[in-house]
């Protein structure tokens, strides 16, 4: 492509002349070697590079909690809590931080896990005067992590008002485990019945909330997702 000196312009096609000022190109003017894009340099994908150091870290700090309790063992199994912190911490970072994961699925990932800690903490540290090891963390963590993140759930759907139909499956998957709870006090498997009552009752009243507002798109959305 030519290029034009005095009027600083690149000139394409068949011609002699610059189009603005009129002068000949080939005798007072030559050929640019100015590139017209700047040259691409790839952008170097330092998070998988952070994700495979912290992994290696979660491995380390878990190895070595377990030989220290072994050393040091006292009748606790202090290690088995502590590498459950560990392991949420990572894969919750993880999740939590990968801009392309969906809401939702951060949200769902997040009541599970929080929901597991809880379950790992009650076997290990517990009373032994409760009716069993899993008592209150099935009991009154598993009802009230249910709740709040079916509320926080409704509460991003009504402010995102443009992605309310991308929340539906999430919510209604959170919902249903919103149930659990109340299955297991049925089972005589937990104690006491309220607060699995109460998460059950609160995760009924939003599903039938979604069936009477937004029946069709719920609809819609489990044929999606499930191609039926």
């Amino acid at each position: 492509m030519l290029y034009c000196i005095d009027c600083r312009v690149r000139i394409s096609g068949k011609t002699d002349r610059c189009p603005l000022c009129g002068k000949h190109l080939p005798s007072a003017y030559m050929h640019h070697s100015e590139s017209k894009y700047p040259e691409y340099i790839p952008q170097v994908q330092s998070n998988r590079k952070l994700a495979k150091i912290m992994f290696v870290a979660a491995i380390l700090m878990i190895l070595i909690s377990a030989a220290i309790n072994a050393v040091t063992w006292t009748g606790s199994l202090w290690s088995v809590i502590f590498s459950a912190y560990v392991l949420y911490i990572w894969l919750m970072g993880l999740l939590t931080f990968k801009t392309r994961v969906h809401l939702g699925i951060k949200l769902v990932g997040h009541a599970i896990s929080v929901s597991l800690l809880m379950l790992v903490m009650n076997i290990f540290i517990y009373n032994t005067g409760t009716f069993n090891r899993v008592t209150w963390s099935v009991s009154y963590g598993m009802p009230i992590v249910s709740i709040a993140f079916i509320a926080a759930a409704v509460i991003i759907m009504i402010k995102k008002k443009q992605n309310r139909k991308d929340f539906l499956f999430y919510l209604l998957s959170m919902c249903v485990a919103g149930f659990v709870p109340f299955i297991l006090v049925l089972c005589f498997l937990t104690e006491p019945m309220l607060p699995g009552i109460i998460s059950a009752v609160f995760s009924y009243l939003i599903i039938m909330s979604l069936a009477v507002f937004a029946g069709k798109a719920v609809r819609e959305e489990i044929i999606r997702k499930f191609h039926v």
